[in-house]
């Protein structure tokens, strides 16, 4: 899933979010991160700093949301991250951590989800398309550039900060909440002005490269 176009998926869909997203009957999707978040030779100090207080953040989340009975799915984007997160989970779960080896496997996994809670831009690109409130972990530049962006900023988490385990959990629940429903309908406003914007100035390139190419 890997060197997608992250401008492109966040329009893929367009949909609108879903009346009263807090009773929806689908699971809570958690996506893991990559595993240079892990372990990386070249990224020593992040990834004890952070790194792997990000990992295991998301997995006592997960572990007390199914104990709360919350149906919850894990996954990771790429195969090679597979080994980590079985490792972390192992006894920790019913069912195997998944997967998707088609686009059309992923797009399904992240529709049938009430919630996202991801450690993958990629992943919350995609909820944002189809109108699914997701918490992102901000962990780099590309993905704090989205989050400016779209100012969300109240959806996002930062892994350096003190007392992680318990902001992803605090933030999880706000977002599991009804209270945050009309949050998301202003992103979504935002995320439809800003399609409508990109493709006028298209629109505009292309004319123009017409017009040139009839000079």
């Amino acid at each position: 899933m890997t060197g997608c176009n992250n401008w492109a998926w966040t329009f893929i869909f367009s949909q609108r979010p879903r009346p009263n997203y807090d009773w929806y009957d689908g699971h809570i999707l958690i996506t893991m991160p990559p595993r240079r978040f892990w372990t990386s030779k070249h990224q020593f100090w992040n990834v004890h700093v952070c790194g792997r207080a990000m990992f295991r953040a998301l997995v006592a989340l997960a572990r007390t949301l199914h104990q709360e009975g919350h149906q919850v799915v894990i996954a990771c984007n790429d195969p090679v991250d597979l080994p980590i997160a079985e490792s972390l989970f192992e006894g920790g779960l019913p069912g195997d951590v998944v997967c998707p080896e088609t686009l059309e496997e992923y797009f399904q996994l992240i529709s049938a989800s009430r919630a996202v809670v991801s450690g993958r831009l990629h992943t919350a690109v995609v909820a944002f398309s189809l109108g699914i409130p997701f918490l992102l972990m901000d962990v780099d530049q590309r993905t704090h550039g989205f989050v400016k962006t779209y100012q969300l900023e109240p959806w996002s988490v930062v892994p350096s900060l003190p007392r992680i385990e318990a902001r992803l959990r605090e933030d999880t629940e706000r977002l599991l909440s009804g209270a945050a429903c009309e949050s998301w309908k202003f992103f979504i406003e935002k995320r439809d002005h800003m399609c409508a914007r990109a493709m006028d100035l298209l629109a505009e390139a292309l004319k123009a490269i017409s017009w040139k190419g009839t000079s």
